[in-house]
């Protein structure tokens, strides 16, 4: 809400859970944030939960939320790239790379978002999913597969259980692809590369908003 657009990414959000239980004289800096803003606000709405929920409730949510948040922070080219860059799929130009690293909720916004821009601005896509058999469902799974000739898109995935697919997807799923490559017997087949094969990440500087400088001010 108050941070300037160039602020807005995962790594400040990292620095403002951090900071949120500091103290500031008899109470947290949270809780001088929310005193500040309107109560029908979303922003109040959503963080007042927290913020007044009893001591061991407060602790145990900010636990798990660091604790999912310090997995990305904590990776040093992760977080600078989800620091510094937006995608728009509507303004794909070049030849792009999208990378998704998360739970299936995660890969379903971005699939269902990226899938529909192909529909309806006739791209070229490839699509790769790595260890299909532990997402719960992707929704677009079908669509893209019913679709994927008209649409030119290629889709590779990987299991370690045809069984746990089919549990997931119905019976006799990986029918529906063309090839099946099983790994162990065809490992030699498949070409790595070596790291100057792979593009490079380039360290853009990165804003991050400061909670407590705001509060301060």
């Amino acid at each position: 809400k108050n941070a300037k657009e160039e602020e807005i990414n995962i790594g400040s959000l990292t620095m403002m859970l951090n900071q949120s239980q500091m103290k500031k004289n008899d109470t947290t800096y949270l809780n001088e944030y929310l005193s500040k803003i309107n109560l029908l606000e979303d922003v109040y709405i959503t963080l007042s939960g927290t913020a007044f929920a009893p001591y061991e409730t407060q602790a145990s949510i900010l636990s798990v939320a660091k604790q999912k948040l310090n997995s990305i922070a904590m990776k040093e080219n992760l977080i600078s790239m989800l620091s510094t860059n937006d995608i728009d799929f509507t303004n794909i130009k070049e030849k792009t790379a999208i990378f998704v690293e998360g739970k299936s909720d995660i890969a379903n916004i971005i699939l269902d978002q990226l899938y529909y821009v192909i529909k309806n601005d006739n791209l070229s896509f490839n699509f790769i999913i790595d260890g299909i058999a532990n997402y719960s469902n992707v929704l677009s799974l079908e669509d893209i597969i019913k679709n994927a000739t008209y649409n030119n898109i290629k889709l590779f995935i990987t299991t370690i259980s045809i069984e746990e697919l089919n549990e997931n997807y119905g019976k006799n799923f990986e029918n529906k692809f063309e090839n099946i490559i099983n790994a162990p017997t065809n490992e030699n087949l498949i070409e790595y590369g070596t790291y100057n094969d792979y593009p490079k990440l380039k360290n853009e500087d990165k804003k991050y908003f400061n909670f407590i400088e705001f509060l301060e001010k």
